[in-house]
């Protein structure tokens, strides 16, 4: 039997590399042609589920999962995949069922039913279209009523593009990846929105600022959508906000009754990795919150979860493509009594700061330390504050694997 995760890991992946240059000329025709010929072999014409694609800067992981748990608390019944990027520590996170990930053996099993003739197409693929592949392969096999599709960078030219949505959600707009969707707020909106396909009918919008919702509403409308801002955005936790925000959408478009699942439904599961609690006392709490507007929305979070005036200590470590001078701005806003920056490969260097230390402690948050592998016990060790740990999925890891040498074994 072949191994998935091994070929996965020979194909190319700008994630990892973050040379995303390589989208410069990119367009879907070639992974369009690929995805069709491999689907044929064995599609269904009776497999026709209900499509959401979810885009946008911040908040698209979550929202994409309280999607699948309100669907899945309110009708036993439902059959629902959850396709979601980046993942936490193995890739097959990102391809769920039912609120589970595939197990490997089944990823292995799609990979081998795949008709040898093809199998060299494959090769061509990126890690990203290969991913999306199997997940198509892997809901059509499950029969799967609802599927619920978390775009990668953009839209216009994303892979879960070609599952032409019914629905296209839109969370948080914000400045992020914009060699690759552009400089202003406008310009991004569109190419996400830009996800359309011939079966889309409508379009569901966070909150935005007034110009970008006239924006919004206008490019959905001369697409020919129906065009949805949320009633009423809640306040505090971003996590409570997006799933009202997911059950708005799922109650107007009249797949669920109205306030069948509530968010303090004691068996509706959280998404990982976001304000994840991984250890306490005291509290080591990670969210992967990687550009300015989400790392304050995180710290804000957090402080609302800590008694009045307690101290506490951020680690933040970003890739070096993120605005990371951005992120540095919005830390001074906050209390914080000390601020540890990790270093590593493939991460921000935060060479902007040198000569900037203080050397003592500041309300301000201008004191820093630098953090590795190599020092990552010593901070958790012994430790007195809580500490909230942001700026990039890949910190989750290695944070899990510290919490686990230095308070388990």
């Amino acid at each position: 039997m072949k191994s998935f995760l091994s070929f996965l890991s020979q194909l190319e992946n700008p994630e990892k590399t973050r040379n995303f240059n390589v989208f410069k000329n990119y367009n879907l025709e070639e992974f369009t042609s690929i995805l069709n010929t491999i689907r044929n072999e064995n599609r269904s014409k009776d497999y026709k589920p209900f499509r959401i694609s979810v885009v946008g800067t911040n908040g698209k992981g979550s929202t994409s999962h309280f999607l699948s748990e309100i669907l899945r608390l309110t009708d036993p019944t439902h059959r629902i995949g959850l396709y979601t990027s980046p993942h936490l520590i193995s890739p097959l996170e990102r391809i769920g069922f039912l609120s589970a990930p595939i197990p490997e053996a089944e990823a292995d099993l799609l990979l081998d039913s795949i008709d040898s003739k093809f199998v060299h197409l494959l090769s061509k693929l990126s890690y990203f279209e290969c991913l999306t592949l199997l997940a198509f392969l892997y809901f059509q096999k499950q029969n799967c009523n609802f599927e619920i599709w978390e775009a990668g960078l953009g839209g216009r030219l994303d892979a879960t593009k070609l599952t032409d949505p019914d629905v296209i959600v839109l969370t948080k707009i914000g400045l992020d990846h914009c060699e690759i969707l552009g400089n202003d707020l406008e310009t991004i909106a569109r190419e996400k929105i830009a996800i359309k396909g011939k079966n889309t009918k409508a379009l569901f919008s966070f909150r935005q600022s007034p110009p970008l919702e006239s924006f919004i509403r206008k490019e959905g409308e001369r697409l020919g959508l129906e065009v949805h801002f949320q009633t009423e955005e809640s306040s505090g936790h971003y996590l409570e906000s997006n799933f009202h925000f997911a059950k708005f959408v799922l109650e107007t478009l009249n797949q669920i009754p109205k306030d069948k699942v509530l968010w303090n439904n004691q068996n509706l599961l959280l998404p990982k990795g976001r304000m994840e609690t991984l250890h306490s006392p005291p509290a080591i709490v990670f969210d992967p919150a990687h550009n300015p507007d989400a790392i304050q929305k995180t710290l804000e979070c957090f402080l609302a979860t800590l008694p009045s005036e307690t101290p506490f200590d951020f680690l933040v470590g970003c890739l070096p493509d993120k605005d990371a001078e951005g992120i540095w701005s919005v830390i001074q806003k906050f209390p914080i009594d000390s601020v540890h920056l990790w270093k590593g490969k493939g991460f921000q260097n935060w060479e902007f700061l040198q000569g900037k230390n203080t050397g003592s402690p500041s309300k301000k948050g201008n004191h820093f330390q630098i953090v590795d592998e190599t020092n990552l016990d010593s901070l958790l060790k012994d430790r007195k504050k809580p500490l909230l740990v942001s700026g990039s999925f890949r910190l989750y890891g290695f944070l899990k694997a510290s919490i686990h040498k230095t308070f388990l074994l």
